[in-house]
């Protein structure tokens, strides 16, 4: 990458005044693929007044998949219901341990058409299994297969050396258990 253009597009995100500047910076930078484009992503996301720069930041997080950007992009999701949409499909681009619990429990609340489309088409495209909109038949095959999933994904589960003791949780689950979401 080119740190010079890093440089300049973190600027115009942080302190240009026109929002539809501020919106393609946002997309620049995930298209540069730096992470060091996270921070300013994140900060974007979370506190640009404008709903279309957190759009841009949310769709530039999931092309960067830094997997710490997973609890921002929920947090943003259960927050923001103007950038919902976006989110939704950021979260898509992460691997299904890290998002497929948190599609499960949004399911079981209120999005529109479109968004509850979006959390279907990510559920079927991560897990290769169309169950439809009931939370509780994507519940049930989480639970049949969140342990070959994990192992797939290099997750160290409790009973191996340097597993941990209590429930273990994706951070996605961990996000969507701390605040509801808002409508």
């Amino acid at each position: 990458h080119d740190p010079k253009a890093l440089g300049f597009l973190k600027v115009r995100l942080y302190e240009d005044s026109d929002p539809p500047t501020r919106a393609q910076a946002a997309w620049a930078l995930g298209e540069l693929g730096s992470l060091e484009a996270v921070e300013p992503l994140e900060d974007a996301l979370a506190k640009d007044r404008t709903a279309a720069v957190r759009r841009e930041a949310a769709l530039a997080l999931g092309k960067l998949k830094n997997m710490a950007s997973a609890a921002k992009l929920i947090h943003s999701c259960k927050r923001d219901p103007e950038v919902r949409e976006a989110t939704l499909a950021a979260l898509g681009s992460f691997p299904p341990h890290v998002t497929v619990p948190f599609f499960i429990f949004v399911l079981g609340h209120n999005l529109t058409a479109s968004e509850t489309r979006s959390v279907l088409d990510n559920l079927r495209k991560l897990t290769h299994q169309d169950l439809g909109p009931d939370p509780a038949a994507w519940k049930l095959w989480w639970d049949r297969n969140r342990e070959s999933i994990e192992k797939a994904a290099g997750v160290v589960s409790p009973t191996e050396p340097g597993g941990r003791d209590e429930k273990r949780e994706a951070p996605a689950e961990k996000a969507a258990e701390a605040a509801p979401i808002e409508v």
